[in-house]
């Protein structure tokens, strides 16, 4: 983990807490292109991400690294989307 609070990603300034926008699919954890996660730890100067996402009471619903390319900072202009997420 790097503890410098502010890292550039393909020139998206990320950090720990930042909520993320999926640019993919990910089937095996049941996440698709458009869910949003939270940025929990900051790997290899920058070059991975963990993010938890979690269902709409706060549930934590899956924990994966993501690389630039697999996802977008969250903006003014973007709104959330519920969708039905079954566990099973």
């Amino acid at each position: 983990m790097i503890n410098v609070p502010d890292i550039l990603l393909e020139k998206i300034m990320v950090k720990k807490f930042d909520k993320i926008i999926l640019s993919m699919n990910f089937p095996e954890y049941k996440l698709q292109k458009g869910d949003i996660g939270e940025v929990i730890f900051i790997y290899n100067q920058g070059e991975e991400l963990e993010t938890e996402f979690r269902n709409i009471t706060g549930e934590l619903t899956a924990v994966i690294r993501l690389h630039p390319g697999q996802f977008q900072k969250i903006n003014a202009v973007q709104i959330p989307r519920i969708k039905k997420f079954n566990l099973n």
